[in-house]
Order: structure tokens, then sequence, then C-alpha cells
């Protein structure tokens, strides 16, 4: 997940780099965008996956990732 996230972060800094070399803005001021929408995606995924994740806890419900609670009758058969 996190590899996605500075996926697409950095594509957004590259769309800000994109829109400055044709809009003709200044290095710095490109620079800037740059930076702001990197951080801003990169935070903003961040949260939303620790949205994602807290959801099941906030619910009671048991993680997904966790093995069920069944009980395997073939084994106790002997």
């Amino acid at each position: 997940m996190q590899n996605f996230i500075h996926n697409v972060a950095l594509m957004a800094s590259l769309l800000a780099l994109v829109a400055g070399l044709w809009q003709d803005w200044e290095i710095l001021t490109t620079v800037k965008r740059m930076l702001v929408s990197y951080l801003l995606f990169f935070f903003f995924g961040s949260i939303l996956s620790l949205a994602v994740r807290a959801l099941p806890l906030l619910e009671g419900k048991p993680d997904s990732r966790e093995m069920p609670k069944t009980l395997d009758r073939g084994r106790d058969r002997g």
C-alpha cells in the first residue's frame, strides 16, 4: 500500500511539473508546487489508508487478516 501511495504522490508531482512547464512558471514556483502536491497526496493517501484499516476496529469486527475460528471436525475423529 505504501508503494501505491508513493506512486500516486509522484504522479501528482509529475503533473505539477508538466503544468509548470506548460504554463511557463518560474523554477522556484514549479518546485514549490511539486513539493506541495507530493506531500498533500502522500499525507492524504496515508490518512485514508489508516482510516480504511481502522474501520473494522471501530465497528468491533475482527480484522479480515485473522484466521476464522472454525472447528476442523475431520481431525477430531481419529
